[in-house]
């Protein structure tokens, strides 16, 4: 019993995969039965154990990885609009320096004819 694994408090799947691995060593090694059945009891809520926090801890995993793709899909989102906004401003921009341009060859078309 002294070298049987124990579990701190709230173990994750490697702590508790550890503590099969080494009741996997200590198990055969016993010969009295009712201690062997007390262990093997032990073993398998060990694997219950295990079996519960490895879809806990795939779960977690999908959550974050979902709250990450949503927070990048909300900055994609808002890089988007950045550049909708950039590119109004742009074309906005073109046009006045186009204006600017068309009235600058006008004048010079024009400059020679007397204005009254």
């Amino acid at each position: 019993f002294r070298r049987f694994p124990s579990l701190r408090e709230n173990p994750n799947s490697n702590d508790v995969l550890t503590a099969l691995s080494l009741s996997d060593e200590i198990v055969p090694l016993v010969n009295f039965k009712k201690i062997k059945k007390i262990l093997d009891d032990r073993v398998v809520g060990f694997q219950r154990l295990s079996e519960e926090l490895v879809v806990k801890e795939m779960q977690e995993e999908k959550s974050r990885m979902a709250s990450l793709r949503i927070s990048e899909l909300q900055k994609m989102l808002e890089l988007m609009n950045d550049i909708k906004d950039y590119s109004n401003d742009f074309r906005f921009n073109n046009g006045v320096e186009l204006i600017s341009l068309l009235f600058l060859i006008i004048l010079n078309l024009f400059k020679d004819v007397p204005i009254y």
